[in-house]
């Protein structure tokens, strides 16, 4: 496999594109990354594929729908479920929370998906709590700690 087509390289790709709002490229991105995908993976570029889908103004669940069997039921694959509307945030939170070896890092993702989809409904005061939660956690390495920050700077006192 060639580095292009690699999962990684093409979830690089979709979030650069999610973040220059090219939403349809970046959802093209992603399910390529989810037709390469391990177990592993594939949840994150589901979420992602979600997320780039709503905020195109496409349904996120029929972006996911193909991909949708092939996912376990550990952690991430609430966060996907989240995305589509089909979990609350306790629950999504829950899910974080049942594995205390990566608490701070799940819980650091689950802030950061809870934030996106704050901003997805209209909600930038709930997103910009959301990402400040991530943020709280010091996950420095993750992508969502991150992109957190960007969001945050985005909202600015908005």
């Amino acid at each position: 496999v060639q580095e292009g087509g690699k999962p990684n390289t093409l979830m690089d790709t979709g979030m650069a594109s999610y973040y220059l709002g090219k939403y349809d490229d970046a959802q093209s991105s992603f399910a390529r990354a989810a037709d390469v995908a391990s177990a592993e993976e594939l949840p994150y570029a589901l979420i992602w594929m979600a997320t780039a889908a709503r905020k195109g103004g496409r349904d996120p669940g029929s972006a996911v729908r193909k991909y949708r069997s092939q996912l376990s039921g550990d952690w991430p694959a609430e966060a996907v479920a989240f995305m589509l509307g089909e979990m609350d945030a306790d629950k999504l939170i829950a899910a974080a929370k049942r594995n205390d070896k990566d608490l701070k890092l799940r819980l650091c993702e689950a802030y950061f998906y809870l934030g996106q989809k704050a901003l997805l409904e209209g909600k930038p005061k709930d997103a910009k709590s959301w990402f400040a939660k991530s943020v709280e956690t010091g996950a420095v390495m993750y992508r969502e700690y991150a992109f957190s920050q960007h969001e945050l700077a985005k909202l600015g006192d908005f």
